[in-house]
């Protein structure tokens, strides 16, 4: 549908935007562009829309990034969200994720904006892990061929991520969270 027909009447524009935004699929490539389209659609744009896709590059600063636009408030408005295609490409080698990874998991914070994305009602979820062409481009003095992630260690990430997206009791373990959150610390 070219998007001039929806200039063409007032009904059409309403019967025409309901397809507009539900079928489609929209991709984002960094969490910065995605937050600031989705601060201009209204709620009922936010509604219909039944698929993303993010290609998400995973380094120290993308991830902060990402897990800085992937928020609540953006979740629950998204209640139509349906079918979620993930992309992710680790800019770090595995042993230098494998070196990492307690500090992130640790502070819960990989991808804490994907845990979130648990409490939609999603039917879907697509995983790709990849690792970039040359993970070691920035540290010269490591071995390219000594950390690669092998294909097994990929797919493992992807099936627990995939797990928590498609978990039923996301909306319950969300708000455990939050109460947990919320108590004094005293």
């Amino acid at each position: 549908m070219h998007l001039t027909v929806l200039g063409a009447s007032r009904q059409i524009y309403v019967e025409a935007n309901r397809i507009l935004w539900a079928t489609n699929t929209f991709s984002f490539s960094d969490g910065v562009t995605m937050k600031d389209f989705m601060k201009i659609r209204n709620a009922h744009q936010k509604r219909l829309i039944h698929n993303l896709r993010f290609d998400m590059h995973v380094s120290y600063t993308e991830e902060k990034k990402w897990n800085s636009s992937l928020n609540m408030a953006l979740f629950r408005s998204l209640t139509g969200l349906q079918t979620l295609r993930l992309k992710i490409t680790y800019d770090m080698g595995k042993d230098l994720w494998d070196t990492t990874k307690d500090r992130f998991v640790q502070q819960n914070s990989e991808f804490q904006g994907l845990r979130e994305l648990s409490i939609l009602p999603l039917t879907s979820a697509e995983l790709v892990i990849r690792t970039s062409s040359d993970p070691y481009a920035n540290f010269p003095r490591v071995s390219w061929q000594k950390g690669l992630w092998q294909q097994p260690d990929m797919d493992q990430r992807a099936k627990k991520i995939r797990q928590l997206l498609l978990n039923p009791q996301g909306v319950d373990i969300y708000a455990q969270r939050q109460d947990e959150r919320n108590k004094p610390l005293y």
